[in-house]
């Protein structure tokens, strides 16, 4: 292999790293989310006696609560890292 072949090998593995890194972090936090999500939600629904409607209702916030933490705190940042260019001089300052 050159050394132009090596380099592109070495930064390619950097961005997979930067990539895995950011979404091991997004699914932490969005799993941080669904469980505060869901601390919130049971008392909600017994305050409320565990009615059908509570439970459809709190049931309903969870899952969009924890779709929009999916999409902000997961998918966001993995779209955003591939818009941005990392020409070989910004990888190599890492």
């Amino acid at each position: 292999m050159t050394t132009a072949e090596l380099l592109t090998d070495y930064i390619r593995t950097v961005r997979r790293c930067l990539r895995v890194q950011a979404a091991a972090r997004g699914i932490a936090l969005t799993l941080l989310c669904g469980l505060a999500l869901t601390l919130l939600a049971v008392p909600a629904a017994h305050w409320q006696r565990f009615t059908e409607e509570a439970v459809r209702w709190t049931r309903l916030a969870l899952f969009a609560g924890t779709l929009a933490a999916a999409g902000l705190l997961l998918v966001l940042p993995l779209v955003r890292r591939r818009k941005i260019p990392l020409d070989t001089a910004t990888v190599l300052l890492y």
